[in-house]
C-alpha cells in the first residue's frame, strides 16, 4: 500500500496537469479562431445587407400619401443599413444587435 499511494497521488497531479494544459490550449485555438468567426459573421450580415437595399431599391419618387410614407420607411432602412455598414467596418462589438434592432425601429415606429 505504501508503494502504490505515491504512485496514485503522481498520478491525480499529472491527471490534474494534464487538464490545465488541455483547457488552456483550447483557449488559445479558440482565440486564434476568433477572427475567422469574426469574418464569417461580417459576410453574412453584409449578405443580409445587400439582400435588404436588393429589396428596398426604387426609382419610385411618390404620387400619394401612401406611397411616400412607404418612401420615407425605405430610406430609414437605408439609413440603418449605411450605420450598420459603419458600425461593422469600423470594428465595434454589438453590429448584429444593433443593427437588428435600428432595422426594427425604422420599419416599425414604436418599436
Amino acid at each position: 500500500m505504501q508503494e502504490i499511494q505515491p504512485r496514485v497521488d503522481e498520478l491525480a497531479r499529472q491527471w490534474k496537469e494534464l487538464e490545465g494544459t488541455t483547457a488552456g490550449k483550447g483557449e488559445k485555438l479558440f482565440d486564434a479562431n476568433r477572427h475567422v468567426l469574426y469574418e464569417q459573421s461580417c459576410d453574412d450580415i453584409d449578405g443580409w445587407i445587400n439582400e435588404i437595399e436588393s429589396q428596398i431599391i426604387t426609382d419610385d419618387v411618390g404620387h400619394d400619401l401612401t406611397t411616400v410614407n412607404l418612401l420615407v420607411q425605405k430610406q430609414n432602412v437605408r439609413h440603418c443599413i449605411s450605420f450598420i455598414h459603419f458600425r461593422l467596418y469600423g470594428g465595434r462589438d454589438g453590429v448584429l444587435v444593433l443593427g437588428f434592432y435600428l432595422f426594427l425601429s425604422a420599419v416599425s415606429p414604436g418599436f
